[in-house]
């Protein structure tokens, strides 16, 4: 069917609606090696929306209206480049008539590509909102995410609660107090390794992870403690799910939804504490 435009509706709008209907399922179907996690990539779904777009006479122009640009130290002392983008996309017909779409798009790098890759993310978004492209999945995979409380207490085995924070400061060869050694060994599993915390689905945290969370809490809004806790489980040996854990813990922080301390007073006295939020 052809759309025209009229005084009242925009052919822009006809247009969009028009290639809703003719855009398929885009399966999640890269996976990330890293975490494991499964992902639709930006040239997938420039494949498939290309000649739609095309046939449709459809097109998009960028505005950036924002501009956050952050430079960080990685744990192996190279520089981390990070760029936040806020972007207007503007959805074009022939006729003139436009939609438009702001996002964000945020990435990091360690070279000239941090900015490339946070337009590209946001072009994504856009992509994706504006012309509701579905995924092939049944149900919605989303449905199915456990919570970071459960995902930690999953990969840590038994323990409801974060580890302990060591008495502060730390130094060469320290030894927790008895204490807080026996619950240690109560809660590290028959058989395992640095205390449990290297347990858990998919192996150790990798180096990007740990790297990601160092530098997350190297930023304004996390305290010398809470730098050192981190520190301190990094050494232990931290599993891929429970540095996936405290990473969600960090951002929430960042962004002021974590109703809390991002460690708790309790976990440096040593206490148990059952409700933590992961």
């Amino acid at each position: 069917m052809t759309q025209t435009a009229t005084a009242d509706t925009p052919l822009i709008f006809g247009r969009i609606a028009a290639l809703m209907a003719d855009t398929p399922a885009i399966a999640k179907s890269q996976k990330n090696k890293e975490q494991g996690y499964q992902f639709r990539g930006i040239d997938t779904i420039y494949n498939n929306l290309h000649d739609l777009m095309v046939k449709h006479g459809i097109f998009t122009t960028s505005e950036i209206l924002e501009t956050q640009r952050n430079e960080w130290l990685s744990k192996s002392g190279g520089k981390l480049i990070e760029f936040a983008l806020r972007i207007r996309w503007t959805f074009w017909a022939i006729d003139g008539s436009h939609v438009h779409s702001e996002t964000m798009g945020q990435a990091m790098d360690t070279a000239d590509k941090a900015a490339n890759k946070a337009m590209t993310m946001s072009h994504k978004t856009a992509l994706l909102q504006i012309f509701m492209i579905p995924t092939a999945e049944t149900p919605d995979p989303d449905a199915n995410t456990p919570d970071p409380q459960e995902r930690y207490n999953h990969s840590n085995g038994h323990s409801t609660s974060l580890p302990p924070m060591p008495t502060p400061p730390m130094t060469p060869g320290y030894q927790p107090p008895p204490q807080q050694q026996a619950q240690q060994q109560q809660r590290a599993p028959q058989g395992g390794q640095n205390n449990g915390y290297s347990s858990g689905n998919g192996g150790r945290a990798s180096g990007k992870q740990v790297e990601y969370l160092t530098d997350l809490v190297k930023r304004e809004g996390f305290s010398d403690h809470d730098r050192q806790y981190v520190d301190w489980l990094i050494q232990q040996g931290m599993s891929r799910e429970q540095c996936s854990g405290l990473i969600d813990r960090a951002n929430a922080h960042l962004g002021g939804s974590l109703n809390a301390p991002f460690v708790p007073q309790s976990q440096a006295a040593g206490e148990e504490k059952d409700d933590l939020p992961f």
